[in-house]
């Protein structure tokens, strides 16, 4: 007689860096294989819309501030958002009410 069981080894917990609610995960089942670029999920945050909006203002207004942007940049990234997400807001200057996050590889 056993108990057939997961590896709990295998298992990983990602703390949110952000407060917020969840819009719509693209995850289907529980255990489900993530891999490089695949997205996790839509999040709601008004942290995140207020740092887009820092960043849009301060690239619309004081382009030669360069002290400040990347330091936009740099909220930016800590709170989530990749390089293309970034690029994408330099290019539309539209601030997004949800931010889609990526899985990036992380070394565990």
């Amino acid at each position: 007689m056993g108990i057939v069981t997961y590896d709990t080894r295998s298992i990983y917990v990602i703390p949110a860096r952000i407060g917020g609610r969840l819009e719509k995960v693209y995850l289907k089942y529980n255990f489900q294989p993530v891999t490089k670029g695949m997205k996790i999920a839509e999040v709601y945050s008004p942290e995140l819309i207020s740092a887009q909006r820092e960043f849009v203002y301060l690239i619309q207004n004081d382009k030669e501030n360069r002290l400040l942007i990347d330091g936009a940049i740099s909220r930016l990234k800590f709170l989530g958002a990749t390089e293309k997400q970034v690029a994408e807001l330099v290019e539309t200057q539209k601030v997004n009410a949800t931010f889609q996050f990526i899985a990036l590889m992380m070394d565990m």
